[in-house]
């Protein structure tokens, strides 16, 4: 019989930690390093429940490990001279109790606390730069001008919030021993001047009904309807306003609910506006005054976006229609003209004002299959001097111009069922029964 020797215990290695022990691992005073070293460890598991197979495995893949002293006292990466300032800076506001949480910005721009700290104490400090009133000169160095709107002002601000009471107490004052005599300043930890707000209060604009009764403020405020707002919408003249309005029209012209139907009745005005953004002006207006397009369309689209649309009806119009519905003179040596051809892409502008005709064109078409809208119009359109009445006949008389002649033989159409021949004079019907 074979006697075995005795087994001997073997030595317990210290495991790999895990996630589950980060936490205490993390309080401890030295860390874990796990090296290549064959050398065992001198660490002695407590975890008496593991299994060989944890154990062997831990052998072969941990063998040892290394007690390092902890990372604060290894060497870091230097901070940079902006990085410290902001550091000593947040650690400043930390023991003054103040806040601090981000850094500010101006039009979505981080404001460089450092430049602008060091603008302001080469110029003297807080106090000559508000004395001197060099706070432009400051914010030119930011790249801010006249056109941002309370550009010095933001910087103003920022100074006093995050950058006044470090300049004061790096030189040497305390801004919080001034009137010790006074109760309510002995009570006082944070100065008035660091409570300016990290944001914009837009509600102090806004005055109850209460309060303006108390006050006796203005009470008696306009309440626009829908379709004021779209008449105001046109007279001001700005591109994307006009775009937003044709769209919006666009949208309610072709709706199909009886309960929402857009009726021109209550709008008298907007027939009138529409046309005038396509250069349609009378000289016998007198409400060209009233709304200034003209001025508008003279001095600006004419001259910067070369709006030149009285060009559309000399290329596209016969010599005959322009002479009796625009008095222009057509003249027969015209060599060439703005407008040469929708299709042909030849200008940007040139089709952003066809395109503008075509829009006001399908929304006064869209009104026509209303009945109500369509007696309005056939109401609008009885003087000869009436804009839609003329703007009607050119582009019916527009041979160039097929698709838009399409959109105003339609309106026709569905103008005749309430249309009385015999009651148009003959001025007037002329070019109606011409067409017919």
């Amino acid at each position: 019989m074979t006697t075995l020797p005795p087994i001997q215990p073997r030595p317990i290695l210290c495991k790999t930690p895990t996630t589950n022990n980060s936490q205490s691992s993390s309080s401890s005073s030295v860390f874990l390093i796990h090296s290549s070293s064959t050398q065992p460890s001198n660490v002695i598991n407590t975890n008496f429940y593991s299994t060989n197979n944890d154990q062997t495995n831990n052998n072969n893949n941990n063998n040892t490990s290394q007690i390092l002293p902890p990372p604060s006292s290894m060497p870091s990466t230097p901070l940079s001279s902006y990085e410290e300032f902001v550091k000593r800076l947040r650690e400043f506001h930390r023991c003054r109790q103040t806040t601090f949480r981000y850094l500010p910005t101006i039009a979505g721009q981080v404001v460089d606390l450092q430049a602008l700290y060091t603008t302001v104490v080469g110029h003297g400090g807080w106090d000559k730069v508000n004395d001197r009133q060099l706070w432009s000169i400051v914010a030119n160095n930011f790249g801010i001008d006249s056109t941002c709107l309370n550009g010095t002002q933001a910087l103003k601000n920022i100074y006093i919030r995050y950058l006044y009471a470090f300049e004061k107490i790096s030189n040497g004052e305390s801004i919080d021993s001034r009137d010790d005599d006074d109760e309510d300043a002995k009570r006082r930890n944070v100065s008035h001047l660091q409570r300016v707000p990290q944001s914009y209060n837009q509600t102090q604009h806004i005055v109850s009904d209460s309060l303006r009764a108390q006050y006796g403020l203005f009470r008696d405020f306009v309440n626009r309807n829908e379709y004021e707002k779209i008449e105001l919408a046109l007279l001001c003249g700005f591109p994307n306003e006009l775009t937003f309005t044709l769209n919006t029209l666009l949208l309610l012209s072709s709706t199909t609910n009886n309960s929402i139907t857009f009726q021109l009745y209550k709008c008298p005005r907007l027939l009138d506006i529409l046309l005038r953004h396509i250069g349609l002006f009378l000289s016998n207006d007198p409400t060209i005054h009233d709304h200034y397009l003209k001025s508008l369309y003279d001095n600006i689209w004419s001259k910067h976006i070369n709006y030149q649309m009285e060009q559309f009806w000399i290329e596209y119009c016969s010599s005959d229609i322009l002479k009796q519905l625009l008095n222009i003179e057509k003249k027969s040596n015209l060599k060439s003209s703005l407008y040469n051809n929708f299709n042909l892409n030849s200008n940007e502008n040139q089709q952003q004002q066809e395109l503008r005709i075509e829009q006001i064109l399908m929304i006064i078409r869209n009104f026509s299959f209303d009945r109500s809208n369509a007696i309005y119009l056939l109401d609008t359109i009885r003087p000869s001097s009436s804009i839609t009445y003329i703007f009607l006949l050119l582009i019916s008389y527009c041979e160039k111009k097929i698709e838009l002649q399409k959109y105003a033989y339609d309106i026709w159409t569905n103008l005749a069922s309430y249309m009385h021949l015999r009651s148009v004079g003959n001025d007037e019907g002329h070019f109606i029964r011409q067409l017919l």
